[in-house]
């Protein structure tokens, strides 16, 4: 049985993605949707604003799942889903704007996320602590976004 986490604390609720996280099942498609409102909302800006935003959602997942798992007896607690928000904010980068492709988006980043395939798996087991939770995520941002441009440049999309 997993530990509760308390979302008391302020590192627990920003890891759980203000709570999401604690949703009774499937708390990483929780907290990955959380993020399409925010998303949508962010195409079009200006890429340096973009880059900084996302080194801010990662240097807070960061800071705040190191808090929480030092807390923890479980080093990648099924809660914790600022990783996901993180890493899923990447596709931005590659959207124009469309609503189908934010949810084709969604749906390449939640398949990443669960199947983990190569090189996906070997950054989640090759790094620990509250890099190793946020690391994969990121990676799965990076390939779905670089799927969704090859999927727009072969005009599929």
């Amino acid at each position: 049985m997993k530990e509760k986490i308390s979302l008391s604390n302020l590192y627990n609720f920003i890891s759980t993605g203000f709570g999401v996280g604690l949703a009774p099942f499937m708390p990483g498609t929780f907290g990955t949707a959380v993020m399409l409102i925010p998303i949508y909302f962010s195409v079009g800006l200006d890429a340096p604003l973009l880059f900084l935003i996302t080194m801010l959602l990662i240097c807070v997942g960061l800071i705040t799942t190191a808090q929480t798992i030092l807390k923890l007896s479980d080093k990648d607690h099924p809660a914790i889903v600022i990783d996901e928000m993180a890493g899923f904010y990447i596709v931005v980068f590659s959207l124009d704007g469309g609503l189908y492709e934010l949810l084709l988006a969604f749906v390449i980043f939640r398949a990443l996320d669960i199947i983990k395939p190569w090189p996906i798996s070997y950054v989640e087991k090759k790094y620990v602590g509250a890099l190793g939770v946020m690391a994969d995520d990121v990676l799965a941002g990076v390939i779905t976004a670089i799927a969704l441009l090859l999927i727009k440049f072969s005009n599929l999309l």
